[in-house]
């Protein structure tokens, strides 16, 4: 964590402002001027464009005034018709103005800050420069050949030229920044004309689309106004079919009969006619007719019924049989069946002919491997849908090639058909899988070196995988890590972690961990018939298991756990995962110091966080991920639930056999005391796409934990709610908030803070920078709190005012995409810190209090906290 004083947050605030009031149009032309904004607008349906002609006579106004009564009431909201979106509209506009991040078109800045002629200028002499070396090269090259060539010796080829590299002036005016967009009336009139042709498109045949700019000569700016006649759409008054194939005309029928997309009655769109098109085309591969595509599927739209109606006519051609003649023949649509299925399990593109390789046959399929087979014939016979005798169907090729790619051992899935014959009654057609596998052993080592909160250390981890142990595609990964740290002492926070020699690798290192960790996966459900996940995309049990060794100054800590998980990929759109364990925490060799640190504290929470327990646990998690996108497909949706209860059914089956039970009574297993508590936690993510250059994601997060009555103090330390860090609210580090308003008037952040509530929501706003750099303004708010009043922590339960002890922290990000993974840093400021005495919370109010707290603590004068946080990946 790092302070920044009040100076440089206003430095940051002078920066912005300077950006913001910096004048983009002195390095326009005479008679340019820079395109400020794009406004669309629907007028009344009694008006023209004419009557607006008025508000645009006095060309310094930068804005008309446009009365409202031209206008219709919904004209400004972001869908004013069923099926017509103001933001595809304004996208689809020809000429756009420059960028903006938080209201300043920066990229425009960057371009006009270099001055172009000396930029230009620069670039000649680079040019030349480069030019010259390499006219050197070429001359060298050919003087050393022609002593080769007298040697008796072949000569060699040139090197390559040498490639010109942009000055910095050309970057920050071509890579980061963008020039800027000037208002051309020919492309505002295409816009005009796109809009036309969009609305259109989504039935409004009679609207017309007009505009006018406002030009501001002393700002040397000009708004663009698009001003829309809806007038009234056109209906579908009936739908009538055409189908020269009579083979089709029950199949289509039933199709229409399940799913209709084009109906009477609604509002003609042609993007309903593609939506139907694909639907039948889809209906009728996934019942055989494996050369079936929409082209085969045309329609007539007649508008001169009347009435604003129209009559459509969908209508099916007959397939083509023969490419090859002057004249195509006309033949129906015929019903494949599979033949032969051929699967390479180890497929190299040097050895395409079946005669390469070995054979065998397993329920009716064909399988050609090197060698030996690598994986076992039953693990891919389970996963290729495709089966010989059956119809052709999409659905099938599509789940094969899904089932196939999450064995996670191949580096390729292909699939392909040859037709083999066909006639008048139907077809048939071969199957051919190409699986071209992965390495199937491999071993990693990662160090890495820490700093948690000043504490030094070291990191590191061996890891041997293997993907295919026993040729079942099961994937065993085996571990072992350890770590050193130079951790401060529970029992004295006053003293230093290192000693007055400094530090020292051989003295200083006082905490120790390390321990093996298992994982097996195996690609498969038990007891499940393949038939029911037949069209699953993922199915998997894993096994784990660990042991985990920590020495500390104050403790030793022993962790063992065991688990067992099933998870499946239902649907694309749902996924669910069961996961029951047994874990064990042992705590010994304390120092008496720390037990009497302890003893003084008094605190119940505290103290449960540090006591032997077992925990035998069940964990349900859900996620639905909906494929279908609101509001014209800009708004992706994430929802997901974990439940989690432990202890109830060893603690029922206990009071069954326990003749002198007792209320409040507690039972142990091996003597030590089980853990017990339920606990749920939702979480809901939305992301909108504002355009192609930036984005907007939310999130909310609950958690809600009880403990029970076996263990009725607090939830064990790893499975109660704390909040803060990279992914969290990251003004705090992680642990360092809550619970509630609780202060520690110590400011010693001795302990981590846990809870068992959770409330927590972010905003992010994601915007392209330039290239691979990604920037981001956040806010994130949120609190831990707990379920029964301590006194230890006064203002840690959670109440009807707990909106009052929500943390607020504000920030600005920064991402470097790599392609294969994010790097994100993102700078985050304490805003609103609810632990502060009251009038003291945010961060710019007086902190007379805070600051005489502070002083007691032997602490400096508070000043704006700020926490610079580093991760992979975005944080939601």
């Amino acid at each position: 964590m790092s302070k920044i004083n009040y100076r440089t947050y206003l430095i940051l605030i002078a920066l912005i402002s300077a950006l913001s009031s910096c004048d983009l149009t002195r390095r326009l032309n005479q008679n340019e001027y820079l395109l400020d904004e794009n406004y669309t607008l629907v007028l009344h349906d009694s008006m023209s464009v004419a009557h607006l002609d008025s508000a645009f006579q006095d060309s310094s106004r930068k804005y008309p005034e446009i009365k409202s009564e031209y206008l219709r009431k919904d004209s400004l909201t972001e869908n004013f018709s069923k099926n017509v979106d103001a933001y595809e509209i304004n996208e689809i506009i020809k000429q756009q103005p420059n960028r903006k991040i938080f209201g300043v078109k920066f990229h425009a800045w960057v371009h006009t800050w270099p001055d172009p002629e000396k930029v230009k200028e620069k670039a000649i002499e680079k040019h030349q420069k480069t030019d010259a070396k390499n006219e050197k090269r070429r001359i060298k090259d050919i003087n050393k050949n022609i002593k080769r060539k007298s040697k008796g010796k072949e000569p060699k080829d040139y090197r390559a030229p040498k490639q010109y590299r942009s000055s910095v002036g050309e970057w920050l005016m071509y890579v980061v920044g963008e020039p800027l967009v000037v208002v051309d009336s020919a492309k505002v009139q295409q816009g005009t004309e796109q809009i036309e042709t969009y609305m259109l498109k989504h039935g409004y045949f009679d609207a017309k689309v007009d505009y006018r700019i406002s030009y501001s000569k002393k700002k040397n700016k000009g708004s663009v106004y698009y001003f829309i006649k809806e007038k009234e759409p056109y209906y579908v008054n009936c739908v009538n079919y055409f189908i020269l194939d009579n083979s089709l005309d029950k199949t289509i029928s039933y199709a229409l009969q399940e799913d209709s997309i084009l109906k009477v009655g609604q509002v003609f769109d042609f993007d309903l006619l593609t939506k139907q098109r694909n639907y039948i085309e889809q209906y009728l591969r996934n019942r055989g007719y494996y050369n079936f595509s929409k082209d085969y599927i045309y329609y007539d739209v007649d508008s001169t019924v009347g009435n604003h109606r129209v009559d459509v006519k969908m209508g099916i051609e007959k397939a083509i049989q023969n490419y090859g003649v002057k004249e195509a023949i006309r033949v129906n649509h015929k019903i494949y069946q599979i033949g032969e299925v051929h699967v390479f399990t180890d497929y190299v593109l040097s050895k395409q002919n079946i005669d390469d390789y070995s054979d065998t046959s397993f329920y009716d399929m064909n399988m050609y491997y090197q060698d030996y087979m690598r994986v076992r014939p039953y693990v891919l016979s389970q996963r290729i849908h495709i089966k010989k005798g059956y119809k052709y169907r999409d659905k099938e090729v599509e789940a094969t090639y899904n089932q196939l790619a999450d064995l996670g051992i191949f580096r390729s899935v292909q699939i392909q058909f040859k037709e083999v014959a066909t006639n008048d009654e139907g077809g048939l057609i071969d199957c051919y899988i190409y699986l071209s596998r992965q390495k199937r052993q491999s071993f990693a080592l990662e160090a890495d070196g820490t700093n948690n909160g000043g504490n030094l250390g070291i990191n590191g981890e061996i890891n041997y995988t293997n993907k295919n142990i026993f040729r079942g595609a099961e994937n065993l990964k085996l571990s072992l890590a350890g770590g050193l740290e130079v951790q401060q002492l529970l029992t004295n926070q006053n003293e230093g972690v290192l000693n007055q020699e400094g530090f020292n690798p051989l003295t200083s290192f006082n905490t120790i961990e390390f321990g093996p960790r298992i994982r097996m996966n195996i690609p498969k459900l038990p007891f499940i018939d393949q038939i029911v996940a037949k069209n699953w995309a993922h199915t998997a049990t894993s096994f784990g298991a660990s042991l985990n060794f920590q020495q500390r100054p104050d403790f030793t800590r022993n962790i063992e756990e065991a688990n067992i998980g099933f998870e499946a990929q239902v649907t694309n759109e749902f996924f669910t995962r069961v996961t029951f364990g047994f874990s064990a925490l042992d705590i010994k060799n304390e120092s008496q110091e720390f037990l009497d640190l302890l003893v003084e504290l008094n605190d119940p929470v505290l103290t449960a966080s540090f006591r032997d327990h077992i925990i035998a646990n069940g964990i349900l998690h859900f996620v639905y991920r909906p494929n279908r996108k609101s509001f014209f497909n800009r708004l992706e949706s994430y929802y997901a639930l974990n439940f989690e209860s432990a202890g109830g059914a060893l603690r029922f089956l206990m009071k069954q056999f326990d003749n002198d039970y007792q209320s409040g009574k507690t039972y142990n297993i091996l003597g030590i005391q089980f853990a017990h508590y339920f606990k749920i936690s939702p979480e809901l993510r939305w992301y909108f796409t504002m355009n192609d250059k930036s984005s907007l994601a939310y999130r909310f997060y609950g958690g809600y934990g009880s403990p029970q009555a076996n263990t009725p103090q607090a939830l064990p330390f790893e499975k109660a709610y704390f909040i803060g860090g990279s992914n969290s609210v990251r003004a705090w580090r992680a642990r360092t908030l809550g619970p509630g308003t609780y202060l520690d008037e110590s400011f010693s952040r001795r302990f981590d803070k846990i809870g068992d509530f959770q409330l927590e929501a972010n905003f992010e706003y994601r915007f392209d920078l330039f290239d691979f750099i990604e920037g981001a303004l956040f806010a994130d708010g949120g609190n831990i709190w707990l379920s029964h009043t301590q006194s230890t922590r006064p203002g840690g339960k959670f109440n009807t005012s707990f909106y009052k002890a929500l943390a607020l922290g504000t920030g600005v990000g920064l991402r470097i995409d790599l392609d294969f993974f994010l790097v994100r840093f993102d700078l985050a400021m304490q805003t609103h810190d609810p632990s502060l005495p009251e009038g003291e919370k945010w961060v710019f109010s007086d902190k007379t209090e805070t600051n005489t707290l502070r002083n007691d603590a032997g602490l400096d004068d508070y000043s704006p906290v700020f926490n610079l946080n580093f991760g992979i990946g975005y944080p939601f």
